[in-house]
């Protein structure tokens, strides 16, 4: 019964479903860019990551670009919305999904800044 039911009402759930396909999506992105910052900002438990060089893990700095581009891509480019059934986000939910980011890296460089002022590694006398 339950099966029929659902078989005559497909094109009604239709508009529930589609939309919710890209949620897994959405998900990642807004789980994807705040890892991104996070690994941005972790190469160093004390030095900051402008202090260290941005360009001084080539590689690293590669694979996090590469990363962001194919995120857009699954989300932004029509070829990827039809394979994945995905929809593009506003600019507000990229906008959050960014500002996560930012809030993450942030905080990181945050504890390595009271680390190093509270808590300073002891002097090697040698």
């Amino acid at each position: 019964m339950t099966l029929l039911y659902f078989s005559l009402n497909v094109q009604s759930l239709r508009c529930i479903i589609e939309p919710a396909q890209s949620l897994p999506i959405r998900t990642g992105m807004s789980d994807t860019f705040p890892q991104l910052g996070h690994v941005l900002a972790i190469r160093s438990d004390r030095t900051f990551l402008f202090k260290q060089g941005i360009l001084t893990k080539k590689p690293l700095l590669l694979a996090v670009g590469g990363t962001c581009l194919l995120q857009l891509a699954v989300i932004y480019l029509p070829f990827f919305n039809d394979l994945f059934k995905t929809e593009a986000l506003s600019l507000g939910e990229l906008a959050a999904c960014l500002g996560l980011s930012a809030l993450v890296f942030h905080a990181v460089e945050l504890e390595k800044w009271l680390r190093t002022k509270f808590f300073p590694l002891p002097k090697v006398s040698e």
